[in-house]
């Protein structure tokens, strides 16, 4: 079976508002799991980036003062929000209350005004009803990652320092000299992006691997045994969301860097890529490539 591609026009600000992200509802190798979806919702399309940074540091975007131009930069993962999507969903439900009544009217008209009715009822309320669950998984990924740490990457002028869960320090570090490369990954279930780096050196995490090799897309059936081989091969704490994040990380894209760049905050989006463009001469940038990005895993059929 041939595996479908994303196309990513060019030209579009992606950078949301607000965040809304979608909760992975089926169990995987790990609670993270959940943190890498934040951005799985079917609205996010990945384009080019056009993001306009925040008023955190704006003489650094716009290259005001040498200072300015060494001051270390930083993006974080924003953290979920669910008060307006528990707002959201109850009104959805109350307005499917409505259609339920409405269709037990139509049992009293006859003719065909009564299948029209229905028919135009019947269709209206699957729309509502599936407005009303990804409201609701949205509103459980608030409810399960709300305070919980997410990765963060900064940019210092020995490196690029990045924390999978981060909880105020960056344990990993990437020097600038070593030659590294970066790519744009579907999330689990082929939805939302991910940018991941690939660098030769890593400092700084443990007896983790740089990388591994993998070929996408991936057999999910085989993730969560990956998973548990790799916990095991280098003694990983479960309990620490680092490590774990890592692990996921390196199973699912090959290393243990990678972010969601339509989630991120922090400093502007554009110093950061520029900056980053700078140390790699040119070799790793946050935009996305202009052609599509293929599948990062593939269903179990049998």
């Amino acid at each position: 079976m041939a595996a479908k591609v994303v196309s990513m026009p060019s030209g579009v600000n992606t950078r949301p508002a607000r965040v809304t992200p979608i909760l992975l509802t089926s169990t995987w190798i790990s609670p993270y799991r959940a943190a890498m979806r934040l951005a799985s919702s079917r609205t996010y399309v990945l384009a080019r980036l056009t993001l306009k940074g925040s008023s955190h540091n704006s003489d650094v975007e716009a290259g005001q003062g040498s200072s300015a131009d060494e001051a270390d930069l930083v993006l974080f993962t924003a953290q979920p929000r669910g008060a307006g999507n528990a707002a959201s969903a109850g009104v959805l439900l109350v307005i499917l209350g409505g259609v339920g009544w409405g269709m037990l009217r139509l049992v009293d008209v006859s003719g065909p005004a009564r299948w029209v009715g229905w028919l135009v009822l019947g269709l209206l309320g699957l729309v509502l009803l599936r407005a009303l669950n990804r409201h609701l998984e949205q509103v459980a990924t608030w409810l399960r990652w709300r305070n919980r740490p997410l990765p963060a990457m900064r940019l210092t002028a020995s490196g690029l320092d990045y924390s999978p869960a981060y909880t105020g320090e960056f344990e990993f570090h990437v020097p600038w000299g070593p030659p590294m490369r970066c790519a744009y990954r579907r999330g689990p279930d082929n939805r939302g992006f991910f940018w991941c780096l690939y660098p030769s050196v890593i400092d700084g995490p443990g007896a983790l691997p740089t990388s591994i090799p993998r070929t996408w897309p991936l057999a999910e059936r085989a993730l969560r045994s990956e998973w548990r081989e790799l916990v095991r091969a280098y003694g990983v704490d479960e309990r620490s969301p680092v490590q774990a994040a890592a692990v996921t990380h390196l199973v699912m894209y090959g290393t243990p860097i990678a972010i969601n760049p339509y989630l991120v905050t922090g400093d502007p989006f554009t110093a950061f890529d520029r900056r980053l463009r700078e140390h790699t001469n040119d070799r790793c940038t946050l935009q996305p490539p202009q052609h599509p990005v293929g599948p990062t895993t593939r269903p179990d059929i049998w």
